[in-house]
C-alpha cells in the first residue's frame, strides 16, 4: 500500500472511533448484550384487523364515517354467497336449508341484522293496513297452512323474480345463486371481535358444507372478511417472505464472500438491525398490518449494504499488508464519512414517510429509520471488532471483478460522448412512459386469487352484486323533516339518479320503501304521483310500516333518531378507486344542482375512505419527497464541498426514480398507494452507492491527484464491487415482495426493484463516465499549476 494513500485514509478520527478494534471482546459482548434488550420489545408487536389504519386521525372523510355511524348503523358486514351448481335454488331442500341457515345467522356474535330472500319482507296491504310477509315456504303462515310446499314454493319464486330490489342485490337473475348478507356492531379496532366472527363464519359454512353434500356452494366475503384477510396476510407475509428474504441474502453474501468471518458477522449484523428495528416497534406500540411485511426487508437489505462496503474496504487493506486490526481501522477511517453520510441520506429518505396521511407508511418510515442507525452502529462496532478479531484472509489474486471493473472505465474513457448520448436518448423514450399511468386502485382486488376471501369477492360481483359502497346522509334541515313531501322526492330523485350510473347496482333508500307502500295502500287511480304529497301521509305510512316489522328489523339504521335524514346507499359493481371518487363528486355537484343546502352531503364509507387515500397520501408524498431531495442535495454538497459534484449527484439520484416510473407507465399503468411511497423508499435506498462513488472519485482527484480516469478507476475498484452486490441484494430482497398476495407489497417490490437497477445502470455507467467527460482535460495538480502561471 502506498505511503501518500496509507497517510491520507480518511478524515482525522477521535481515539473513541477505534474502540471496537482495540477492544473488540468488550466490543462484541455489549452489541450482544444491548440487541438482546432492545429486541425484547418485539414481542409486544401486535397484528390489527383495522382496514382503516391506512387514514390518519385527522383524515376529513374518516371523520366523516365516524360521524355517520353515530347517527346510523355500521356497514360492517359478512356477506355469504349461496350457489347451486346444478339446477335452481329454488327447490324444497335448498330453500330450507337457506331458510335454517338465515335464522341462525341471527345467532353469529356481534349480529345486529340478517337479510336474505328467506326473511325478506313482502309488502301486501288489506284495507287500511300494511301487511309484511316472509313468503318463505319454511316461514310460519297461519293463512298458508292449506297450501302444499310445491305451491309454497311457487309462490316464493314467483315473488322473488317480481322484486327488482333483490333481483339487484341477494338473488341472480338465472336463480342459481343468492346471498345472506350479516351486518354486525364491533368496536374501533375490534381485532378480537373480527376473529371471533370469522372463526364462527367459517364453521357456520363448514357445517353447511359437510350436510348438503354439494347442493350449495358457499363464497364469503364482506367488509369483515377484508377485515380478517388483512390480519392473516400480515401474519402470513411475516412468518414467510421475511425468512425467505434472509435465506437468499445469506445465499448472496456466501456467494461473493464464501463461508468466511465476513459472512458470519455480515449476516449475523443484518439480523440484529432487523431485531432492534422489530424491538423498537414494539415498544412503541406499533402495528403489523400486511404493509408492515416490508419493514424487517428493508432493514435487512440496508444494513447488508453498509456492512458489505465495509467488509470490502477492510478486504482491501489486508490485500495490501495491512494485518486483522491495522485493516479494520483503515477502512473505519476510510468509509466511516461516506457510509455516515449515506445512512443520515437514507433515514431523511425514508423519514419523508412522515408526510404521508397514511399511519401505515409512518410506521414503515420511522421503524426503517431506527433499522439504519441500528446497521450503521454495528457496522462499525459488530462488524468492525469482528474482523478485527478474526482477520480476513488475502484475497487470491489476480482480482477478476478488479479487472473487469478497471477495464470497463476504460471503455467508458474511449467513448464517452457515444455512451451518453444513448443514455440520454434511452432515458427520454423511457421516461414517456410515465404519461402512461394513472393513479387508481381497486381495494376489494387488494388481495389476489390465492385468498378464498378474493374469489369470493369476484364470484358474488359476477353473480351477484357489487362489493363497494358509498353512503350519503340526506338531510332536511329540522326534526321530522323527513315526512316533508319535497324533501321525499329529493331522496327519491337523487335514488334514481345514482341508478343511472352503470357502476351502481343497487340503490337502497327510504323513498323505495315509502313508494311500495304508497302503491299498495292508495288505488292507482287515486295516486296524484309516485309518492304521498301531504306530511301526515307520509308520516302515517312510515309509522304502519315500521309498526309492522318483526323484532330485530326496524328503520333506525335507515332514519336518524329526530327523522332529520335518511340514508342512502348505492353499491357498485366493478369500481375501482377512481370510479368512486368520480361518482362521488358527481354526487356532491347534483345535490348542489338540484337539492336545498340543507341537503348537500358527502359520501362515506370504507370503501370511499380507500379511494381517496390514493389521492390524500400521494400529493403530500410529492411535497416531502421534493424536501427530501433537497435535504440530500444540500448534505451532498456540504459534504463533498463541490457545487458540480452535488448538483451531479442530485440528478443522479432522481433519474432511476424518474426512469422507474416511465417503465411502470409501460409496463403497468396503473398506481396505486405504492406511487406514495416508491419514491421517498428508493432515493433512501438509491442515494448510498452515488454517495460512496462520488466521495472515492473526489478522494482520488483532489488528494491522491489522479488524473479523471484514474480517479475512476479507483473509485470503481473500491466500490464498484460493493454496489453490485448491494444492489442485487437489493433487487433479490424487493422481488421476494412480488410474492405476496398482498397488492401494495407486491407492486413495491417490483417498483422499486425496477428503479434499483436503473440506479445500478446509472451509476456504474452515467455516472463515472459523465465525471471523466467533464474532468477530461487536466488533473486538479494542472489546473492549480496552470492558475498560478496565469
Amino acid at each position: 500500500m502506498p505511503e501518500k494513500e496509507r497517510q491520507q485514509l480518511g478524515p482525522h478520527l477521535p481515539s473513541p472511533f477505534f474502540f471496537a478494534v482495540n477492544a473488540p471482546r468488550i466490543t462484541l459482548l455489549g452489541c450482544l448484550l444491548i440487541t438482546l434488550f432492545l429486541m425484547a420489545g418485539a414481542q409486544h408487536l401486535t397484528i390489527s384487523s383495522d382496514t382503516r389504519r391506512f387514514a390518519g386521525p385527522e383524515n376529513t372523510d374518516l371523520k366523516r364515517l365516524e360521524k355517520f355511524e353515530t347517527v346510523f348503523s355500521q356497514n360492517n358486514n359478512v356477506f355469504i354467497a349461496f350457489h347451486a351448481p346444478s339446477g335452481t335454488l329454488f327447490t324444497e331442500d335448498r330453500i330450507r336449508k337457506l331458510h335454517d341457515m338465515t335464522e341462525r345467522a341471527w345467532t353469529l356474535p356481534h349480529a345486529i341484522r340478517v337479510d336474505s330472500i328467506t326473511n325478506y319482507l313482502f309488502l301486501d296491504s288489506q284495507d287500511d293496513d300494511v301487511e309484511l310477509q316472509a313468503l318463505s315456504p319454511f316461514a310460519y303462515d297461519p293463512r298458508r297452512e292449506e297450501m302444499s310446499v310445491a305451491d309454497r314454493l311457487a309462490l316464493f319464486e314467483r315473488r322473488v323474480a317480481q322484486e327488482t330490489l333483490l333481483q339487484r342485490w341477494l338473488v341472480s337473475p338465472d336463480g342459481t345463486t343468492t346471498g345472506i348478507n350479516i351486518n354486525f356492531q364491533i368496536p374501533k379496532d375490534a381485532t378480537l371481535e373480527v376473529r371471533e366472527i370469522m372463526t364462527a363464519v367459517r364453521a357456520f359454512v363448514a357445517e353447511l358444507d359437510s350436510d348438503n353434500d354439494g347442493a350449495l356452494q358457499a363464497h364469503v366475503t364482506g367488509n369483515i372478511a377484508l377485515m380478517s384477510l388483512f390480519a392473516e396476510a400480515a401474519e402470513q407475509d411475516s412468518a414467510s417472505i421475511v425468512p425467505i428474504c434472509f435465506l437468499l441474502i445469506g445465499f448472496m453474501v456466501v456467494l461473493f464472500f464464501r463461508f468466511s468471518t465476513a459472512t458470519l458477522f455480515i449476516l449475523t449484523a443484518v439480523t440484529m438491525a432487523t431485531f432492534i428495528a422489530l424491538g423498537f416497534a414494539g415498544y412503541n406500540g406499533r402495528v403489523i398490518d400486511p404493509g408492515f411485511s416490508a419493514v424487517p426487508i428493508i432493514v435487512m437489505i440496508l444494513a447488508l449494504a453498509s456492512g458489505v462496503h465495509f467488509v470490502i474496504g477492510t478486504q482491501k487493506f489486508v490485500d495490501d499488508g495491512l494485518s486483522g486490526r491495522q485493516a479494520a481501522a483503515a477502512s473505519i477511517r476510510e468509509n466511516f464519512f461516506p457510509i455516515f453520510l449515506t445512512a443520515v441520506t437514507t433515514s431523511v429518505g425514508f423519514f419523508v414517510l412522515n408526510f404521508a396521511d397514511s399511519p401505515s407508511f409512518h410506521a414503515l418510515a420511522n421503524v426503517v429509520t431506527v433499522g439504519v442507525v441500528a446497521g450503521f452502529v454495528l457496522c462499525f462496532t459488530w462488524i468492525a471488532a469482528g474482523l478485527a478479531l478474526f482477520p480476513l484472509k488475502p484475497s487470491p489474486r489476480p482480482v477478476k471483478a478488479q479487472a473487469f471493473l478497471s477495464g470497463m472505465t476504460e471503455f467508458l474513457s474511449r467513448h464517452p460522448r457515444r455512451i451518453l448520448f444513448t443514455s440520454f436518448i434511452v432515458t427520454i423514450v423511457v421516461l414517456l412512459g410515465a404519461s402512461r399511468s394513472v393513479l387508481d386502485a381497486d381495494f376489494v382486488r387488494y388481495f389476489d386469487e390465492r385468498y378464498d376471501y378474493r374469489q369470493a369477492s369476484d364470484f358474488v360481483e359476477e353473480r351477484l352484486t357489487g362489493l363497494n359502497v358509498i353512503e350519503f346522509q340526506l338531510d332536511s334541515g329540522e326534526a321530522n323533516g323527513i315526512n316533508a313531501p319535497e324533501y321525499m322526492r329529493n331522496v327519491e330523485r337523487f335514488s334514481r339518479w345514482l341508478e343511472s350510473n352503470p357502476k351502481v347496482a343497487h340503490v337502497s333508500s327510504l323513498s323505495e320503501t315509502l313508494k311500495l307502500i304508497y302503491e299498495n295502500m292508495v288505488p292507482e287511480e287515486e295516486r296524484q304521483d309516485i309518492l304521498p304529497a301531504s306530511r301526515e301521509e307520509i308520516a302515517q305510512f312510515l309509522l304502519l310500516y315500521e309498526l309492522s316489522l318483526p323484532q330485530g328489523l326496524d328503520l333506525k339504521d335507515r332514519i336518524s333518531s329526530d327523522k332529520s335524514s335518511t340514508r342512502v346507499t348505492a353499491i357498485l359493481r366493478g369500481a375501482t378507486s377512481r370510479d368512486i371518487t368520480k361518482l362521488n363528486e358527481d354526487a356532491i355537484l347534483w345535490l348542489r344542482n338540484n337539492a336545498p343546502e340543507e341537503t348537500w352531503t358527502n359520501g362515506v364509507s370504507i370503501n370511499v375512505l380507500f379511494a381517496y387515500s390514493v389521492i390524500k397520501n400521494v400529493n403530500p408524498m410529492v411535497t416531502g419527497t421534493f424536501v427530501a431531495l433537497l435535504i440530500i442535495s444540500f448534505l451532498v454538497l456540504a459534504a463533498l464541498r463541490d457545487i458540480r459534484l452535488g448538483i451531479i449527484g442530485s440528478l443522479t439520484n432522481l433519474l432511476p426514480i424518474a426512469l422507474g416510473f416511465g417503465l411502470w407507465g409501460y409496463l403497468v399503468g396503473v398506481l396505486g398507494l405504492v406511487a406514495a411511497a416508491v419514491p421517498a423508499i428508493t432515493l433512501g435506498l438509491i442515494v448510498d452507492d452515488t454517495i460512496h462513488f462520488l466521495v472515492k472519485y473526489q478522494r482520488a482527484r483532489q488528494i491522491l491527484g489522479l488524473n479523471a480516469l484514474d480517479s475512476a478507476k479507483y473509485a470503481m475498484n473500491l466500490v464498484g464491487k460493493a454496489i453490485i452486490i448491494t444492489t442485487v441484494s437489493l433487487v433479490i430482497g424487493f422481488l421476494v415482495l412480488t410474492t405476496s398476495g398482498f397488492e401494495f407489497n407486491r407492486s413495491l417490490g417490483l417498483f422499486t426493484s425496477m428503479i434499483i437497477v436503473g440506479a445500478l445502470f446509472i451509476d456504474l455507467i452515467v455516472l463515472p463516465t459523465l465525471l471523466m467527460w467533464l474532468d477530461r482535460e487536466k488533473t486538479p495538480k494542472q489546473r492549480v499549476a496552470a492558475s498560478q502561471t496565469s
